[in-house]
């Protein structure tokens, strides 16, 4: 037994002034339905506890979420039937409805959140989610800010991870701010003085993390530009390495913002210390192989698709549909598209 509910435009993920249809499975003899909200979102404007009519009072199977969350619903299910009768008056003839049984259910309407990527150059992109209570059902790249913004959307590689993103649960997409953080800043730290002789030229005593571990989004906010100072710092050194590692450096600049941060901690633990750790040939940053000690924790979906995102806007390969010529200008030289 259980209630289902689809829009036309959206399927089982329905949103926000898309008409839902209702409808039921049950083990009874019931035919029919007559159906109501029983809670509503706090900013929904529909009536809670009263049969859904139309304007002529019929009872019917269809509602219109009008902002997104959790709808409660009820089913009160009905055997109908229509008796003949043998004369006029008989009992028997007409419709009847004998009641089977009540059913509920929680239908969510999708929310639609967006999360900016921006470089200091201009280009960026917005990683478009629904979400439908605890996961995530869509994705998509949305407000490319420039032409080589949306070339970079269309990429192979960034378009698969930005898929690893569906049917997950939301908690799953990254772990939150604090906890990047911190592993950014405990590898990184472990990292400036490994290998001294070896992997480094010498241990790196200089450029220490001022910021201390971060229990909180603010405090995380500042940890994480901090770590983007001493890491840059750090990396273009040759007091450090044989050479500076000048390939590996950033996209995005310091960020402000809690949505900023989360892409900076994203880009600075996968596109620039994952890399740089490594880095030994051209730039010959590190010797003896490079550090494969100091490992951060495994990526996550949000992560990989800002590092793939990022990534595709430094590539000269065209997406299918593009020329090749005007993404080498754009990607390569600086060009924008004329108006």
């Amino acid at each position: 037994m259980a209630i289902t509910a689809t829009s036309t435009e959206s399927g089982a993920y329905m949103l926000p002034g898309e008409e839902t249809t209702l409808a039921f499975t049950t083990t009874t003899s019931a035919t029919t339905a007559r159906w109501m909200l029983t809670s509503v979102p706090d900013e929904s404007a529909l009536t809670e506890d009263e049969y859904l009519t139309d304007a002529a009072g019929e009872y019917i199977d269809t509602f219109t979420p009008d902002v997104p969350g959790a709808y409660s619903v009820r089913g009160d299910l009905y055997w109908k039937r229509v008796g003949v009768g043998q004369y006029e008056g008989d009992p028997a003839g007409g419709t009847r409805e004998t009641f089977q049984e009540s059913q509920t259910a929680t239908i969510y309407a999708g929310d639609v959140l967006d999360l900016p990527i921006v470089t200091q150059l201009g280009h960026g992109v917005t990683v478009r989610l629904g979400v439908f209570n605890a996961t995530c059902r869509t994705a998509a790249f949305a407000l490319p800010l420039t032409d080589a913004s949306r070339v970079a959307a269309l990429d192979a590689t960034a378009v698969a991870s930005l898929a690893t993103c569906v049917d997950v649960a939301v908690t799953a997409l990254e772990d939150v701010l604090e906890t990047t953080v911190t592993d950014l800043r405990s590898i990184y730290e472990a990292h400036r003085i490994f290998g001294a002789s070896s992997v480094h030229v010498a241990a790196d005593t200089v450029n220490v993390a001022t910021s201390k571990r971060p229990y909180a989004a603010v405090s995380a906010i500042e940890t994480v530009n901090d770590i983007h100072d001493r890491l840059l710092a750090h990396m273009r050194s040759e007091s450090y390495h044989t050479a500076a590692d000048t390939k590996n450096v950033p996209l995005c600049g310091k960020a402000e913002t809690k949505a900023q941060a989360v892409v900076l901690s994203a880009e600075l633990r996968w596109r620039v210390y994952n890399r740089h750790r490594l880095q030994t040939g051209s730039p010959a940053a590190h010797g003896s192989g490079g550090d494969g000690t100091n490992l951060l924790t495994a990526i996550k979906p949000l992560a990989t698709t800002i590092r793939d995102y990022l990534d595709a806007l430094l590539v000269a390969t065209a997406p299918t549909g593009e020329q090749t010529g005007a993404v080498v200008a754009m990607n390569a030289l600086g060009f924008t598209r004329a108006a």
